[in-house]
């Protein structure tokens, strides 16, 4: 046994933590230690915990901390934020305090003026103080609920990142329901304002914890790449997934995401006012659009004047009032629980969808059984159905559309776009509760009625515009938006593409090609060719495939892509040559060079999108050119013509992080026609594909051959002339 002696915290190692773990402190027996070795042992352990990244947490451990220390306060603590102050409005204590607000006591015009001023805190002596504190807190708020759904939906898996992202409903609920339970108790608390202020104070604790906790945690993957900072993102999807850092399925993630954000770019908070190929404005409406549903559905009309409305427009007492407040919102969690084990199988719309119902429903019923009075049967359907709006909105709208605002996003602006769809909620929240108590003050059963209507509104703008996200990596759901030629294809798109890996690769039959008499062969290339027919049916080397102008070049090459050369049964069509190297093609400046042609015979079908080459040349779909992206966008483009060479290079500054584009045709020397621009210039040094993808979409698009030439890479100085740096 070691004694107290024998512990020396500052060299302990993975030897004393096994002993620790194999001595009576850890057994099931009766201990037989001192309460100061066992003391003494418990610090050396949460020492060693210390030093370790994430407290030595890994994979499912290390997600669920994630939630419980980071999520949970920071989303209790906006669901308290939103249901603390409605409680306190009908105390007598803060209604002396700030008698602008009273709508307790007051009638008539007084009152009406009154419901107005509980919103906007008219300026005044008594109120500076609170009014200054609210925006504070209102700032600090929308600050982490902008930007932690992007956190946790970056970190967590396509098949868990529904479940682990909604669970911000349950906590908002928790968060509600607390705030309430609070209020209650100390409504006890009679002539002093202590009644009030702790109740406001008592947050406090929730934002300390998430400030403490979100420092240890490990930082989105997606960011780090978008940084240039690979194998820090690699160590942390390792660690996320409980993974070997260089594993097959780490290696595939990575380049999932350096694939999208070398379509995506960089971006800019501008960019989120254009379209572009990646339809950014289109998913910015949807994203805002999402959390506008969930203001404009009723929520806090329920919420943040539960206890008015059952105290001043239901008739009840201030003590049943405030009992029956606080457990409706008890509904809120039951309801984001059931969203946790639905929503990753039934999927985002089928929630959104039937809640929505749910709700447009319950309001009717509202409108119907409060235009009563005096009536014991209507007061309980009335009570009832309150409860069954909290829960059906939970399900459906809580926490899900902070998820769906950060699914539709690309990469390079989650973050702005969840922060405009985070401002949406809280410019429609600010609305409803600016007009709520007016419009109950002044139309009474009748508001009821209006929600009803946009609640009923709500369902067909889902069905026909949202897409489903469900099971899709982030990248995936980009694609879908590339793919997208108007505000309706997306959810068509979403239901026939199928899941994929971006970046991944199948050999189905071939070997290595040394590369011939290509210039500069970096290495052997890998045959990726997707396709069930013979490999001389995608591939050909001959004389005849070449630029005449190429001298360094003996042969050619036909890369073909036919309606058999599916990836893995997929609807996209793929044929392409990728180098297997250990050199280093990812530093400095370097210059991707090759020629590309097609012909009259086989020649490419322009009704159908392609991607060719990395870097990225696209044809066809609705521009029928050959055009070249970078940073998102097309930087530049010409008609394909039969018979004509294309001559490329790709001037990469991997340091900068920029791409150029040098062009010509035939046996014109190379001009540079696209100045560099900033884009995502990360490699393993083995994603230069030479070849082509063609998205069927289902469509039977028939073969094309494509011919490559001059394929090389260069260091130094650009060689502009096509004859090639060997001629």
């Amino acid at each position: 046994m070691i004694t107290t002696s024998d512990h020396r915290p500052s060299i302990l190692d993975s030897r004393l933590v096994a002993y620790l773990k194999q001595s009576e402190v850890w057994g099931s027996g009766p201990p037989r230690l001192l309460p100061r070795t066992i003391f003494t042992k418990s610090l050396c352990v949460l020492h060693v915990l210390a030093m370790q990244p994430y407290f030595g947490l890994r994979g499912a451990l290390l997600n669920r901390a994630i939630i419980w220390l980071v999520v949970c306060p920071a989303f209790v603590c906006y669901g308290y934020n939103q249901g603390v102050t409605g409680g306190l409005l009908t105390l007598e204590s803060f209604a002396r305090q700030f008698p602008q607000m009273n709508t307790l006591t007051t009638k008539g015009a007084e009152q009406h003026y009154n419901s107005t001023i509980q919103v906007l805190m008219a300026t005044s002596f008594e109120l500076a103080q609170f009014i200054v504190a609210r925006l504070v807190l209102g700032v600090g708020t929308g600050g982490y609920v902008a930007t932690v759904p992007v956190w946790q939906a970056e970190i967590s898996q396509a098949k868990k990142r529904g479940a682990h992202v909604v669970t911000d409903g349950i906590f908002i609920g928790a968060g509600i329901a607390i705030s309430l339970w609070i209020d209650f108790g100390f409504y006890f608390v009679k002539g002093n304002s202590v009644s009030w202020r702790f109740p406001l104070a008592f947050q406090v604790v929730l934002s300390v914890i998430v400030m403490l906790f979100i420092t240890v945690f490990p930082e989105s993957p997606r960011w780090l790449v978008k940084r240039g900072r690979v194998e820090e993102a690699r160590e942390i999807l390792a660690a996320l997934a409980d993974q070997d850092p260089h594993s097959e399925d780490i290696n595939m993630a990575l380049a999932d995401i350096e694939r999208s954000l070398a379509l995506s770019g960089s971006g800019s908070w501008k960019d989120m006012l254009t379209m572009g190929e990646q339809r950014l404005f289109h998913r910015t409406v949807l994203a805002a659009t999402g959390q506008m549903f969930q203001q404009m559905c009723g929520i806090n009309l329920i919420t943040f004047y539960a206890t008015t409305i059952f105290e001043q427009y239901l008739g009840l007492s201030p003590i049943q009032s405030r009992i029956l407040a606080a457990s409706m919102t008890l509904t809120q969690p039951l309801g984001g629980f059931l969203a946790f084990f639905t929503i990753d199988r039934l999927g985002r719309r089928p929630l959104m969808l039937w809640s929505a119902v749910g709700m447009s429903a319950s309001m009717a019923i509202l409108g119907g059984t409060t235009s009563v009075t005096d009536n014991t049967g209507t007061l309980v359907a009335a009570v009832v159905f309150l409860f069954v709006f909290e829960f059906i909105f939970t399900v459906g709208y809580s926490g899900l559309t902070f998820l769906y605002a950060t699914e539709v996003a690309p990469l390079q602006l989650r973050a702005a776009i969840s922060a405009v769809s985070t401002a949406a909620v809280w410019t429609f929240n600010f609305l409803l509760a600016e007009v709520t108590p007016v419009g109950f003050n002044t139309i009474s059963y009748k508001y009821y009625i209006i929600f009803a209507v946009l609640n009923a509104a709500i369902v067909p703008v889902v069905y026909f515009f949202f897409p489903e996200t469900n099971g899709r990596t982030l990248e995936e759901i980009d694609e879908i938006f590339l793919r997208s030629k108007t505000i309706f294809d997306p959810p068509r798109l979403a239901r026939t593409l199928p899941k994929m890996h971006l970046a991944e690769d199948v050999e189905i039959e071939g070997g290595n090609e040394s590369g011939g008499s290509w210039s500069n062969p970096v290495g052997p290339y890998q045959w990726y060719i997707h396709g069930s027919e013979a490999t001389a049916n995608y591939l050909e080397v001959s004389a005849d495939f070449k630029n005449p102008a190429d001298e360094s070049d003996e042969k050619g090459i036909r890369i073909s892509i036919d309606d058999t050369s599916s990836w893995n049964g997929q609807t996209m069509m793929r044929s392409e040559l990728i180098p297997q190297t250990d050199a280093d093609l990812g530093s400095g400046t370097l210059f991707y060079h090759f020629s590309l042609q097609s012909k009259e015979e086989n020649a490419p079908v322009a009704a159908l999108e392609h991607q060719i080459a990395f870097f990225e040349l696209k044809y066809g779909g609705d521009e029928k050119t050959l055009r070249w992206l970078a940073d998102g966008k097309s930087q530049w483009s010409t008609d394909l013509v039969a018979g004509t060479w294309y001559n490329f290079a790709y001037e990469i500054d991997f340091s900068a992080k920029t791409v150029g584009l040098w062009t010509s045709t035939g046996a014109e020397a190379l001009k540079k026609v696209v100045e560099p621009v900033s884009a995502a210039t990360q490699t393993d040094s083995k994603d230069w594909h030479v070849g082509e993808l063609r998205l069927d979409n289902g469509q039977k698009g028939g073969k094309e051959d494509w011919f490559w030439s001059g394929v090389y890479i260069e260091k130094g100085e650009i060689t502009t002339a096509i004859a090639g740096p060997a001629a």
